[in-house]
């Protein structure tokens, strides 16, 4: 075992050693973007933070709390597409540079002039608010510093900024903008909160006990210590660090650049945030510590990678099983955390080997009852009333699968059904089917499966009817029922009312909700014709802005608009006003 290790640490140290000579922080490209805004640059999000179900592609440029800035391209090129939604980035755009990068700006509240122009008379030909242009070079080339946009709150935007990303435009792979020498000011070494030690197997031991053990750090300057120092461990153990980055003027918490451990000086664990690609950024659920985070709100970035957790970041990693403290010996633990700016922060501390005295009895003996699952395989699972196949490669590491059915406080139409737990993250959605009872024929069409999580907010799925079950394509574990939507969405008008003089005004709100599968569609018509109402989720918000050149002034008109419930229930409202 120990000519073993010798071999295997002699190995990491060559790797090493060539690694920090080939590998490189990319160049700065400080004469070729420029900043894409005229004011200050603060971030309120850095690239690569941890994100629900996703690592964040962009930086996030505060905006004074402000919308209406100016947005400049950041670089000559074209437009090379236009994007609206009522999620996500809402209105964005994208320019391709002759670098091969394209960069991205989101959240916008409205474009140039021309390009404004360009998609209205697109949104009114197609009858359509949303859309995906991808456009020819040379329908929108824009020169360096050219005014493209101003800067908005639009879309899954929490508050007024600009979401900015540098992406390869060969395969749109987002880029860490914080490399590309934008003026954002950063002198503050990371924070190292806290650490996580745990057994993989039930031969291993962190203080005589099989649990995971949280201990705090404190520090200042970039230098950190654990609260806590006596830590006996034995066997296969696996680590996580919880740690975050700030910036100068501004108090957001952002995410880190890299993560280093070493043990007795040989280096372990390298994890760098330079790019990563789209297909990979949900298996950030397998690489934090799941559990924890669902439990407790904190993320911790782990070191034992999941076999199945296939994302890029990882120069080396230690596998599932964590590291093997078996020799009777101390070991002297470090972690080295940085940002892009190379601010840097380590904690250090010492672990010693202690042969356990408590019998091994627990989690990892399978005395629950359950059915394994490998991630490597198309597992199913099949009762009476319900239905499961997860897809090869559904699954981040092997599981025991565990059901249980309970009674439903919820909905008369299913029995609750407990599918696995709420801690275990799925690396691709899955099949769910689940026999309805006491459903009458004419409800088939209008009911749900609904998930809830461990403080009973509900996740409120596409569902249809399929041979007798009502289906879905879940992409987390947890409880599940049947119910139904048969209620309309409700329209509530918030500045107009029948026979309303609106001369004067800009825009028409209503405010529009839905209590269970949300709004779908929606349509509004002035005077007949179909007209661009804008929908902003966030905000439970539909808006006309009055358009002059579509619209005669100094008349009566009649205004109508239409909405569509996930379930196909409707609603309508309609009014005549004076403008």
């Amino acid at each position: 075992m120990l000519m073993v290790r010798i071999f295997f640490t002699s190995i990491i140290l060559v790797f090493y050693s060539t690694y920090l000579l080939s590998q490189q922080i990319p160049e700065n490209k400080s004469s070729y973007f420029q900043s894409p805004l005229d004011i200050p640059l603060y971030l309120s999000g850095n690239f690569g933070e941890l994100r629900s179900a996703h690592f964040h592609a962009g930086i996030d440029l505060k905006t004074q709390g402000t919308e209406g800035h100016d947005v400049f391209a950041a670089a000559e090129g074209y437009i090379s597409r236009i994007k609206i939604q009522t999620g996500g980035y809402g209105r964005s755009l994208y320019i391709s540079h002759p670098n091969g990068l394209t960069t991205v700006y989101g959240h916008l509240q409205i474009y140039s002039p021309k390009i404004e122009e360009f998609i209205k008379a697109y949104q009114y030909r197609n009858k359509t608010h949303t859309l995906d242009l991808y456009l020819k070079p040379e329908q929108f080339p824009v020169n360096k510093g050219e005014i493209i946009a101003l800067s908005g709150n639009t879309g899954g935007s929490g508050g007024p900024h600009l979401h900015f990303e540098i992406r390869e435009t060969a395969t749109q792979d987002p880029r860490n903008g914080l490399l590309y020498n934008f003026d954002i000011k950063d002198n503050i070494p990371p924070q190292i909160r806290s650490i996580l030690i745990y057994n993989t197997d039930n031969q291993s031991f962190v203080n005589n006990q099989q649990n995971k053990l949280i201990i705090n750090a404190a520090g200042n300057n970039g230098k950190y210590n654990l609260t806590s120092n006596l830590i006996n461990v034995f066997g296969n153990i696996g680590f996580g660090i919880e740690t975050y980055d700030y910036l100068n003027g501004s108090s957001n918490r952002c995410g880190i650049y890299s993560i280093e451990m070493r043990i007795n000086s040989v280096p372990i664990y390298l994890y760098q945030m330079n790019s990563f690609s789209f297909a990979e950024t949900g298996a950030v659920d397998s690489h934090v510590d799941y559990s924890e985070w669902k439990k407790s709100g904190r993320r911790f970035h782990k070191v034992a990678k999941d076999p199945n957790n296939k994302l890029s970041l990882y120069q080396f990693a230690l596998d599932k099983s964590g590291y093997s403290f078996v020799k009777d010996s101390s070991y002297n633990i470090e972690f080295i955390v940085k940002d892009s700016y190379q601010n840097t922060s380590t904690l250090q501390f010492t672990l010693k080997v202690k042969t356990p005295s408590v019998v091994i009895n627990n989690k990892f003996n399978s005395e629950k009852q359950g059915i394994p699952f490998s991630y490597e395989a198309t597992n199913y699972f099949e009762e009476e009333d319900i239905k499961i196949k997860v897809p090869y490669k559904g699954l981040y590491d092997d599981i025991t699968f565990e059901y249980s059915k309970g009674t439903n406080s919820y909905s008369k139409y299913s029995s609750m059904h407990h599918v696995h737990n709420v801690y275990t993250p799925v690396s691709k959605r899955y099949d769910l089917k689940i026999k309805p009872t006491n459903l009458p024929v004419n409800l088939w069409g209008k009911a749900i499966i609904i998930r809830l999580d461990k403080d009973n907010d509900k996740d409120v799925f596409t569902s249809k009817y399929d041979n007798g079950f009502i289906s879905c394509t879940p992409n987390k574990f947890g409880r599940f029922y049947i119910d139904v939507d048969t209620l309309s969405p409700k329209i509530t008008p918030l500045n107009i009312y029948n026979k309303a003089d609106l001369s004067g005004k800009e825009y028409i709100d209503f405010r529009v909700t839905d209590d269970l599968t949300g709004i779908d569609s929606y349509d509004g018509y002035i005077d007949g014709k179909w007209a661009l109402f804008e929908y902003d989720p966030k905000n439970n918000l539909i808006r006309y802005y009055i358009d002059s050149s579509r619209l005669e002034k100094g008349k009566e008109h009649t205004l109508q608009l239409n909405i569509t419930d996930g379930k196909e229930n409707k609603a309508s409202s309609s009014f005549e006003f004076y403008w």
